[in-house]
């Protein structure tokens, strides 16, 4: 029964996957890759020093990962500017992501032009290292000023506090007095921690080196599409014809009658 649709089954396939194709062939792009690393270790004033356990890691990579979402509109806006490009057109070529590493984030670029594609790479790696760098640097500056301002604003009411002879002193301006005092201690010594921290560690951990070529569609999926579609036209061919069939021959018998 069914040799006699090999031929129109064969047919469907043929033409389901000259489709496929021809689809594949208009759909394709050469597309290229290229990535590279880099690290975003960033330190926090600590009374203590940390020990590098997992909680440890956490709290770096949190940071990092913040800094890196901070920076990342300045970034894109200084490479549309470089590249001549939009910065929407920045942001579907270039992301960045976490890569195996403290604090590591891996940039990769894709463009239809190899040496644009490298040069993307390089690019937003050296891009987000000196516009953390700079980002970090003033954050920290903030902080030791805002840190400075809180000192003064309370120096001055500790120093009105002082004037008054710790006899005639309430109670309450005693405990002020004590509060202050140590609040001031505390500051004063983040301060110093911040003035004293290690340098953070914001560099290119590997440069763009290796271009790869991709396709922007897969052949194989185009194929799988097309052959799951002629399987299912033929089904349905085969029962529409065998449905018909005993109609035919019905109508044959009756007219050899």
């Amino acid at each position: 029964m069914l040799k006699r649709y090999v031929v129109a089954s064969l047919v469907i396939i043929i033409v389901a996957v000259a489709t496929a194709g021809i689809a594949y062939g208009a759909n394709s792009k050469l597309t290229y890759n290229a990535s590279c690393t880099v690290e975003v270790f960033v330190r926090a004033p600590a009374t203590n020093l940390p020990s590098p356990g997992p909680d440890f890691l956490t709290f770096t990579n949190n940071l990092a990962a913040n800094e890196v979402s901070l920076a990342t509109p300045t970034v894109y806006g200084l490479l549309a500017k470089a590249e001549k490009l939009s910065i929407g057109e920045v942001a579907s070529k270039v992301q960045i992501g976490p890569a195996i590493g403290i604090g590591a984030f891996r940039v990769s670029a894709n463009d239809t032009d190899p040496k644009r594609t490298k040069g993307l790479a390089s690019n937003g790696c050296g891009t987000y290292v000196s516009v953390i760098t700079k980002q970090r640097a003033n954050e920290l500056n903030n902080d030791v000023k805002a840190i400075q301002k809180r000192i003064d604003s309370l120096q001055i009411d500790v120093t009105r506090l002082l004037k008054i002879p710790a006899g005639r002193r309430t109670g309450a301006q005693i405990l002020t007095l004590a509060t202050e005092q140590e609040t001031l201690r505390q500051n004063s010594q983040l301060v110093v921690q911040y003035k004293t921290m290690p340098p953070d560690n914001i560099t290119v951990l590997t440069p763009a080196t290796n271009v790869a070529a991709t396709r922007s569609v897969s052949l194989k999926k185009y194929l799988l599409v097309a052959i799951v579609g002629a399987l299912i036209v033929i089904f349905l061919f085969v029962l529409v014809a065998e449905a018909f069939a005993p109609q035919r021959r019905g109508d044959t018998g009756s007219a050899l009658d």
